[in-house]
Parts: structure tokens; C-alpha cells; sequence
């Protein structure tokens, strides 16, 4: 059988044994609570990661804390802590994004800013938070933006198309292990056997990792195409791509990674349980 390209993040999630427990009880009340229904590809994924130690340092939130909140939240905060300091002094904030939307309304904040359903930030900085606009919940995979502290509260920016190619893109890139390791841990200690291959002039991982050449030859072997790979952008990288592939004869996953723009920062990975 050839390696299948196209699972979907909660079949990987499955098949490598690394679903969590709770999810749907506590997005039920989440969706009670907030008089919400939440878009059925992020129900779907939330209710199988929850808790999932894979990804505990990934950028979607899946655990207790923090939690999915909205923007209009985290507004309310801002201005709740500021607002003293404007009072005594309004003309030094007159710029400031959270005095501004202080001054108008509630109702109103639609005017400036939508209301977004924040659903996870950069691990590594936190400088980034990616959202849902809130008028977008009622499709089952909606569109997923970003915005950056540098810019204003008011600055959204497109970041996926849909909510399950953000999800897979975060996925592949904790399967990757670019960035961290976790995935390497919670995979062997599930049981999976772990393999990479790094460009000879990567720093090494202990233990050492093979080349890719020996990589690229171990799947000529085998007769993996790499050509027919499904690539997803990664946010690890200038101009980075993921993908991941599942040999179900073989009970192997194959992670392939690279930067078109820096090919010395690629690397294949192999978990296998044969």
C-alpha cells in the first residue's frame, strides 16, 4: 500500500494514539455559556487533542489554560487595568488602541475591531494570537487570522483559509520537531520508535540524527515518493513547508520538513512501530 498524504489531523491524531480526554464536555459548556456554537472542524479537533500532551508547546490552545476566550475579553481586561492611568493623564493616551475603543460604546466596537474567538498564540514568544472572526462561526471551516503585538488591536490579518488547514499546519509542525521535541517524547513514550535525518551541517540532536542523504535513500528503498507529499506552510521558517504521510502496511509515519529558501534547515522524520 503507499503512504497516504491526506489524513486529516484527528485520523493522525488516532492512529498515533495521542487523543486526549474531556474535550466535549468542556466545549459543550463552553458553547452553553457563551451562547456559541463552535465550527464543526475546530469542535471536532478540539474534542480529540484536548489535553493531549503533543501539544504542549504548539500554537492552538488544547488544554485547561489558557483557555478559548474572545478578543473583547481580553479588551475589557486592557481597559479595566489602564483606565486609571488615563484619568489622570488622558492626552498621553490619546493614541493608545484600548483608550481609543475605551471612548465609543461597546456596541459600537465593531466599528474598530470585530470580535474575534481567539483560539491560540506562538508558543515560543507570544507575540502572536490567531482568532476566528465571531460573525464566521456558523461555517463548519472558517477562515483563521492573526495579529501581531507590534501592530494594533485593530490589525487582523488573513493567516489560513480554513480552520483545518491551521490545524494541520500546527500539527505538522510539532510532528516536525523543528522547533521542539515534544513529539519525540510523547511518541516514544507511546511506544513509537523514532528516526530523523537532518542536511550534514544541522547541529545534531542526541542521539545523533542520520543525514538526509541516508534519509532520501532509506525512502528510495522503501518507495516513498516524496513528489506526491501534500505540503502545508509552516510558521517555523522563511518560507517553510510540512508534510506527513502515513504507511499503514508498515505501521510508519513520515514527517518530511523543508525551507525552500534555506534547504540547510530540513529534516525527515520516521516513527514507526515495527
Amino acid at each position: 500500500m503507499a503512504v497516504n498524504w491526506n489524513l486529516q489531523a484527528v485520523e493522525i491524531l488516532e492512529t498515533l494514539g495521542c487523543t486526549g480526554t474531556g474535550g466535549r464536555k468542556v466545549l459543550d459548556s463552553f458553547e452553553k455559556e457563551n451562547g456559541v456554537k463552535l465550527p464543526k472542524k475546530l469542535y471536532e479537533f478540539l474534542c480529540a487533542a484536548y489535553n493531549s500532551p503533543l501539544f504542549s508547546t504548539a500554537d492552538i490552545w488544547t488544554g485547561k489554560s489558557p483557555a478559548l476566550c474572545f478578543l473583547y475579553e481580553e479588551i475589557d481586561e486592557m481597559i479595566e487595568s489602564d483606565h486609571e492611568y488615563w484619568e489622570k493623564n488622558p492626552a498621553d493616551y490619546v493614541d493608545n488602541d484600548y483608550y481609543q475603543i475605551s471612548q465609543i460604546p461597546r456596541e459600537d466596537w465593531g466599528q474598530k475591531v470585530s470580535n474575534y474567538l481567539l483560539i491560540g498564540s506562538d508558543y515560543g514568544a507570544g507575540v502572536v494570537e490567531f482568532g476566528i472572526r465571531t460573525e464566521d462561526l456558523d461555517q463548519d471551516d472558517p477562515p483563521v487570522y492573526m495579529q501581531h503585538e507590534c501592530d494594533p488591536i485593530t490589525v487582523w490579518s488573513l493567516h489560513n483559509k480554513t480552520v483545518s488547514d491551521y490545524i494541520m499546519q500546527v500539527l505538522c509542525d510539532v510532528l516536525s520537531c523543528c522547533e521542539y521535541s515534544t513529539a519525540q517524547h510523547v511518541l516514544e513514550k507511546a511506544g513509537w520508535r523514532f528516526q530523523e535525518y537532518k542536511p550534514a551541517n544541522q547541529r545534531q540532536r542526541k542521539p545523533a540524527a542520520g543525514t538526509l542523504a541516508e534519509g532520501q535513500a532509506l525512502l528510495k528503498e522503501r518507495g516513498v515518493d516524496l513528489s506526491q507529499a501534500v505540503y502545508c506552510h509552516s510558521d517555523y521558517g522563511s518560507d517553510a513547508y510540512c508534510a506527513c504521510g502515513w504507511d499503514a502496511d508498515t505501521q510508519t509515519f513520515y514527517i518530511s520538513r523543508e525551507d525552500r529558501e534555506a534547504p540547510c534547515w530540513g529534516n525527515l522524520l520516521i516513527f514507526s512501530k515495527s
